[in-house]
């Protein structure tokens, strides 16, 4: 019999065979009921789970008030960092029940084996990001043109993301060639009369000067 994948989301990894919650290889403490929960929800991610349908899987149809499954999902966002007013992972549907909002990947065990701790801003579980992102920048050696948009709240890791694919890249043969690493940089409100200009301006912009250069139309349409 294999393994039980695990399941990963943002910086979060869910060990359902040992019954433990990591982030970042840090152990994090729910009680039994609340891993129970957490983990139906991944499991069923993206989709709304009625109050009805936890009751009878996580209490096998014992009767609770709907106080102890609020508690159980109090905690869960405790553990998480996460908030019902403005929700990254779990989303209440008023009077419904609740829905895991986040991409959840399955990875294997191996993630959390006995390695040593990763530096400041490493993360775990984006493996289809990264293919996301090998994908475009084969197309774009092979002369695609394209723009690749990483979005997402503050401090989910973005930057990290991209950080983690730069480093995979160097140790490829093109890194002889011109690799082109990441170049960073951040938008600044001006004060004054003088108005920033507003980025996506600015990329349309640009766009269009390319498409001047090499006489090929975008065809993006800009709100």
């Amino acid at each position: 019999m294999g393994s039980v994948s695990c399941l990963s989301f943002a910086q979060f990894v869910l060990d359902p065979a040992n019954e433990q919650l990591w982030r970042d290889r840090e152990p994090i403490s729910l009680k039994p009921k609340a891993f129970a929960v957490l983990r139906y929800l991944l499991e069923n991610s993206q989709r709304l789970v009625t109050k009805a349908e936890l009751l009878e899987r996580i209490w096998g149809g014992v009767h609770v008030g709907d106080s102890v499954v609020k508690a159980q999902l109090r905690d869960i966002r405790i553990a998480l960092g996460d908030h019902a007013e403005t929700p990254r992972f779990i989303e209440t549907a008023q009077r419904r029940g609740y829905r895991f909002i986040a991409t959840v990947c399955r990875v294997a065990p191996s993630v959390l084996a006995n390695e040593p701790r990763p530096v400041e801003g490493t993360f775990v579980g984006r493996e289809s990001e990264l293919s996301c992102l090998s994908h475009a920048f084969g197309a774009a050696e092979a002369g695609r043109r394209q723009v690749v948009f990483i979005t997402g709240p503050a401090g989910i890791g973005k930057t990290s993301l991209v950080d983690a694919f730069c480093e995979r890249l160097q140790g490829r043969s093109a890194a002889a060639d011109g690799w082109p690493g990441r170049r960073s940089g951040r938008s600044r409100h001006r004060c004054g009369r003088r108005r920033s200009w507003p980025w996506s301006a600015r990329v349309q912009h640009r766009i269009a000067r390319v498409a001047r250069r090499h006489a090929w139309p975008p065809r993006t349409a800009w709100p």
